[in-house]
Order: C-alpha cells, then sequence, then structure tokens
C-alpha cells in the first residue's frame, strides 16, 4: 500500500490530482497524507507489506478471502494506533485518508480492487468548544493597567490575539495578511482575505480598537500584524491567560474506542489557561458576534462557513445555550 500511497501524495503535491470542484489540494491536507504515509510504513515494519488486488474479480471464495484480509487490517492498524495513544478523533482521520486514497485507485487509476474499503468506520467524537466570554474578550481589549504589566512579546501577541478573536480567521490567515487586505470604503476599514484552507474571502468591518492594533503596527514590517511562529503564539498566550488570573480548572476529555477518558497536564486537572490556543481566536469571534445576536448568514458570510456547515451549527448550538445562562440570569434578578 505504501508504494501506491508515496505515488498518491506525489500527484497531489504536482497538481496532477485535484479535488472534485478542480481546487488543488492543500499543503495542510498533504501534511497530514504524509503522517498517515509515516505510520502506514510503521506498520508495514511490524506486521509485513499491505497488498492491494488491483484486479479484484467476484467470486464467493475470492470474496472471503479479501473481506477477512481488509477486516484483519482495520483491525491491526487501529489496535498499532491506540496502543500509541491515539484518540478517536486521529484515528477516524485516518481511515477517511485510506477511504480517499480508495476512491482515488478506482476512479483515477481505474482499479478494481472491490469495495471493502467502505466498511472502514470513521469514529467521531465531539470535541467541546472553549471560548472566550465576552467578559474575558473585553478585559484583554479594555484593561489597560493588565497590558501596562505584560512584557513586550506578550503585548504583542496579545494584540495579535484580541485582532484574531475579533475578525474570525486562522493563524495562518491572520500572519498573511498584507497592506493590501486591510482597506478603506466609505470612511470605514475592513479586513478581506482568501482563506488559504478553503479559498473562501472573507470581509469584516473592523471597529475601532482593531483598527488602533493594526496602526500599532503600520510600516513597522511586511504584513499588517508581527509575524510569529504558531508554537511562539500559542506559548504566549497560554502565558497571558494565566497572568489574567484564568484558572478555573475545565479538564480534558478524549475518547478511545468510544470510552472517554480524562486528560492530565503532569498529573494535574487542565485548566482554562492551559487550553489556550490559536483555535479559540475564530471560535470566539464566532459565538461573540452568534451571541450578540447578529443573524447566522452574516456571521456565515463572515466567516466562510457554507449553509450547510455541521461546524458551524455547533457554534450555532454553543451560543444558544450561552444565550439560556445569560436569559436565566436575567430573570433571576427579578425575584
Amino acid at each position: 500500500m505504501s508504494v501506491y500511497f508515496k505515488k498518491f501524495i506525489s500527484e497531489s503535491e504536482n497538481k496532477k490530482r485535484v479535488q472534485k470542484n478542480g481546487k488543488v489540494i492543500s499543503k495542510s491536507t498533504i501534511k497530514n497524507y504524509q503522517i498517515f504515509l509515516n505510520n502506514l510504513i510503521k506498520y508495514e515494519e511490524f506486521y509485513g507489506q499491505v497488498t492491494i488486488n488491483i484486479r479484484y474479480k467476484y467470486t464467493k471464495r475470492n470474496f472471503m478471502i479479501e473481506n477477512k484480509y481488509y477486516q484483519k487490517f482495520y483491525t491491526n492498524f487501529s489496535e498499532m494506533l491506540y496502543k500509541r495513544g491515539c484518540t478517536d478523533n486521529y484515528v477516524g482521520c485516518f481511515f477517511k485518508i485510506i477511504k480517499t486514497f480508495y476512491i482515488y485507485l478506482n476512479q483515477v487509476k481505474g482499479f478494481e480492487t472491490g469495495g471493502f474499503y467502505k466498511k472502514f468506520y470513521i469514529i467521531k467524537e465531539e470535541i467541546p468548544i472553549i471560548v472566550l466570554s465576552q467578559d474575558q474578550l473585553r478585559f484583554l481589549i479594555s484593561n489597560k493597567s493588565f497590558e501596562e504589566s505584560l512584557p513586550q512579546k506578550l503585548k504583542v501577541s496579545k494584540d495579535v490575539f484580541v485582532f484574531g478573536c475579533t475578525v474570525g480567521l486562522r493563524f495562518s490567515d491572520l500572519m498573511a495578511l498584507k497592506p493590501k487586505n486591510w482597506i478603506v470604503e466609505n470612511n470605514n476599514q475592513y479586513v478581506t482575505t482568501f482563506s488559504k484552507k478553503t479559498n473562501v474571502e472573507t470581509r469584516i468591518k473592523l471597529p475601532d480598537y482593531a483598527i488602533e492594533i493594526l496602526k500599532k503596527y503600520q510600516n513597522k514590517q511586511t504584513n499588517i500584524l508581527p509575524y510569529t511562529t504558531l508554537m511562539y503564539f500559542n506559548k504566549n498566550i497560554k502565558q497571558i491567560a494565566l497572568l489574567a488570573g484564568w484558572e478555573k480548572e475545565i479538564g480534558k476529555e478524549r475518547s478511545r474506542r468510544g470510552l472517554k477518558k480524562e486528560l492530565k497536564k503532569e498529573g494535574k486537572t487542565y485548566r482554562f489557561c492551559d487550553l489556550v490556543s490559536s483555535h479559540i481566536m475564530r471560535r470566539t469571534a464566532i459565538t461573540t458576534l452568534l451571541t450578540l445576536g447578529m443573524p447566522e448568514q452574516i456571521v456565515r458570510k463572515i466567516s466562510g462557513h457554507k449553509a450547510n456547515s455541521l461546524e458551524f451549527y455547533k457554534y450555532v448550538k454553543f451560543s444558544e445555550a450561552y444565550q439560556d445562562i445569560e436569559t436565566d440570569k436575567a430573570f433571576s434578578k427579578l425575584l
């Protein structure tokens, strides 16, 4: 299998293989392919080469042989991943890649492999959404004494973090923003860009505090925000959250084979500040706009989600739950 999969990656990289809509395969997707290949190679080193019958012809005997072979591969490969500490979502992602690979073999290369890969079950786990509350975001925006207490490197990361929590762009898209993406129309200022991941255009009107952040770094570098690496940025915003006192224990759970298990950090329960990462920016922006009452279709246009996006639906449900809590607080004041 690894021999064919290397060709699959090569054709994805050189754009011979593209998506159904004609778009090229993204670098992040190819990176996931490479991670899968590394694990497949380790599997083959232990269990032997995974063979693919590219001229499968149905007979009862052939069916029984191939079906048993694929079931054994699914079981053994899953077992190897779980023994290495992989979660359900991680394992499910790999089998999703395998299905994509077999579709490529059948529909692009014209191989007849049988439909055994269709039986590979893709396990999915709903990961809880972690976002900044409106109070937390407001604190970072307006608390000047806290900002002044931070060292310069954390001040810069805080500015990027606040800007990201406002415009809802992914970290890679934030770091790619150029002066051409900062536009002025009718005395209003906007950030507009194409998402690297989805190639969807996004555009959002900037509030005053976001404009002030951009002006602070204007003409100081090629991009409109200070460049930083993802690892360095995540380290800094975790430190900012700790200094802000966001130490409430919220825990972190992941499932393996459908069973939930709490993960620990050095034997201790995960706190909110431990789980702050770049992903929170986009989630915070979307949920903040929804909880403030902006219509879903407008938020989707800003975020670049499709109308039937399951990911966006998670944000809607989260914001509704938040609204229910705030409604209960409001009515409790009547009693």
